[in-house]
């Protein structure tokens, strides 16, 4: 999936148990309806995305929409994710 987004903030590299990732907030491009929207980067883009992406500026990016049910002492959740696995800056 693609979706066209302004660059808002980018955070700092965060670690679950091995999985390290970093999360990133977009507002998408639509004048009448604009959403925040959280994405989260890993393994390479982690990274790279202080050298390909800055704040304030207009990107596609690619994504995947990630999902898992957990089922914990009978308390069943679903956690959505949206990773996000390039960026490719917009044309002003």
């Amino acid at each position: 999936m693609t979706i066209n987004v302004e660059l808002m903030e980018i955070f700092p590299v965060e670690t679950r148990g091995e999985y390290q990732f970093r999360k990133v907030w977009v507002k998408t491009l639509d004048k009448e309806y604009p959403q925040t929207l959280e994405f989260e980067l890993s393994k390479s883009l982690i990274k790279k995305i202080n050298e390909i992406a800055h704040v304030g500026n207009n990107y596609k990016i690619d994504i995947n929409l990630k999902g898992r049910k957990s089922d914990r002492d009978g308390n069943v959740r679903v956690f959505n994710i949206i990773q996000a696995w390039q960026f490719t800056k917009l044309d002003s």
